[in-house]
């Protein structure tokens, strides 16, 4: 009696516990049945949002409504820049040349008139000559061909007599006058040269005493080297179409009387120019440590209706700073140099190439004063606010999920964003319309739910 009560208190708890230990190791059998899976983990698509995300699901025509631009984002070096007013001008010792006159003379011809275009070697005046020492120069060249022939003819005849029967001494003294005469005929050729007559004209005096009464003023050649920052710079010009120097003044009339080295014409090289920023004094700080470690300047020219640059030039550096502030705008100049981008056109039937930009149109310089590394940078309008705080929306499928961005630097055209984690290299997001999702986003959850469709 005993022993069965004894039994039964045992068997109780052994089968409790047998029963717990089966029902623990089968419950992957039964536990479906009695609760209902809400669905199956490895079904669930990789692009669904985590748990308390705020997340806008768009329709097709919200989509193309908003014209949403949706772009991959990788970190990248953004320059925090400094913006300051700025014009193109010239550059002292390169973009000016005057004009000369090589003789003393009478002008009788002009063809460089202010505004016009030439090419080297075209014709720029014409001087009817008053040069006694012109002349004279004329004169000698011609009596010292004379002379030159008439020596080694007679060398050349002596040659044929029988040797010995002239003396050697006279050979030498023949010889010695050939040579003297040929260096004055390189002296009177090059006098002539310079005074800009041709080697036509030059030959025609040796051989026909063709003298020369009216000298052709022409276009000097350029200088295709050009000194920057202590290097020299070429500027390569191809054979049919030229760089041209424009007329910028002219400082002679018909029938002026002008003396030798008095200026005809100021003419002006616009193919390598200057743009003179104006720094205030408490900017000079950035902008001189800017000089010194080359950071980039971008130059902006215009700007149409909406903001948007017209033109602009990049990968420029300062070369150097004034020393003197302007005494009424208190700024101190700053010059950037830059090689003017060249457009080509025709006129009368000849193919030019002249200066983009022309010293007085004004500009907008920006230079590079900070550096941000592996940063994001994205437009304006892809960033919505809400006081302090700001969003961006990132896509995931067909929804877009507004994450928190943390804003290093803003200009008027793009932000800075910080990588911090909150968004990663190598996801898409909305590049506009940040403020449109965002009010959507807001109605959605205002009307309750957790993961909104939008049309």
């Amino acid at each position: 009696m005993h022993m069965s009560k004894l039994l039964q208190s045992i068997i109780g708890p052994v089968c409790v516990i047998a029963f717990l230990f089966l029902g623990w190791i089968t419950q992957a059998t039964w536990k479906p049945w009695l609760i209902p899976a809400k669905g199956n983990p490895d079904e669930v698509k990789k692009d669904a949002p985590p748990d308390g995300a705020e997340v806008i699901k768009l329709s097709a025509h919200a989509y193309a409504n908003l014209k949403l631009i949706v772009k991959e984002i990788e970190p990248t070096t953004y320059w925090r820049k400094l913006s300051i007013p700025g014009s193109v001008v010239d550059r002292p010792g390169y973009s000016d040349r005057a004009i000369t006159a090589p003789i003393a003379g009478v002008v009788t011809h002009v063809t460089a008139v202010p505004g016009k275009v030439f090419r080297a070697g075209e014709e720029l005046f014409r001087l009817r000559l008053a040069s006694d020492s012109f002349q004279a120069s004329q004169m000698e060249l011609f009596k010292s061909v004379r002379e030159f022939d008439i020596t080694r003819r007679e060398r050349k005849r002596l040659e044929t007599i029988p040797a010995g029967s002239v003396p050697v001494t006279r050979f030498l003294e023949l010889q010695y006058q050939e040579e003297r005469l040929s260096v004055l005929l390189q002296a009177h050729r090059q006098d002539l040269r310079t005074r800009q007559l041709t080697e036509e004209q030059i030959a025609g005096i040796e051989q026909k005493a063709q003298f020369v009464t009216e000298v052709v003023i022409r276009m000097p050649e350029r200088s295709n080297k050009l000194q920057h920052n202590g290097k020299e710079h070429g500027s390569p010009q191809t054979p049919t179409m030229s760089v041209v120097y424009d007329v910028q003044e002219l400082k002679v009339k018909l029938d002026d009387f002008v003396q030798a080295g008095q200026t005809l014409a100021y003419l002006a090289d616009h193919q390598h120019l200057y743009i003179e920023g104006r720094a205030l004094k408490h900017e000079t700080k950035w902008i001189a440590e800017a000089a010194q470690l080359g950071h980039p300047v971008e130059v902006i020219f215009g700007e149409d209706n909406d903001g948007t640059p017209v033109d602009f030039l990049n990968g420029l550096s300062i070369e150097f700073m004034g020393t003197t502030m302007d005494a009424g705008r208190l700024t101190l100049p700053v010059y950037i140099p830059f090689a003017n981008p060249m457009k080509a056109h025709e006129r009368q039937g000849k193919s030019y190439r002249t200066g983009l930009y022309r010293p007085g149109q004004k500009a907008m310089v920006r230079i590079g004063v900070e550096k941000h590394d592996g940063v994001f940078v994205l437009p304006i309008a892809a960033v919505a606010r809400e006081g302090p705080d700001a969003y961006v929306f990132k896509q995931n499928g067909n929804t877009f999920v507004r994450k928190a961005a943390t804003i290093l630097h803003e200009d008027s055209e793009s932000l800075v964003i910080a990588n911090n984690g909150a968004i990663l290299a190598g996801q898409f997001v909305a590049h506009n319309a940040g403020a449109a999702l965002n009010r959507a986003l807001k109605a959605a959850q205002s009307g309750g739910g957790g993961h909104h469709h939008h049309d």
